[in-house]
């Protein structure tokens, strides 16, 4: 007989467009060295309230590139984020990103 397991790692996750709101989840995560360990070398420099406010305008507002909040489903917590960017049309190409910030 199979049982039914309820953890956080078998919620289900919805991508949401991220929103100024959402900005203190990232107070937390980018002042972690452990949650940055292998991220963007951009992310080094950004441990102050002030250059993360900066940081998550200009991503709020990229309207060249594709950026999501990951959200757990059942609790709409904010556990990431990720997209695309460096796209080009005209080679139809680009990257993809992936940050998760609270497992």
């Amino acid at each position: 007989m199979r049982e039914k397991i309820s953890n956080k790692w078998t919620q289900t996750i919805i991508l949401k467009p991220l929103s100024i709101q959402d900005v203190t989840s990232f107070y937390t995560w980018l002042n972690d060295p452990e949650a940055i360990k292998y991220s963007l070398s951009s992310f080094q420099s950004l441990n102050t309230r002030e250059a993360i406010d900066k940081w998550f305008i200009s991503v709020v507002n990229d309207s060249k590139n594709y950026n999501w909040g990951i959200f757990l489903t059942n609790s709409n917590t904010l556990i990431g984020y990720a997209g695309s960017c460096n796209i080009s049309t005209a080679n139809k190409l680009g990257e993809y990103f992936i940050f998760i910030g609270d497992a």
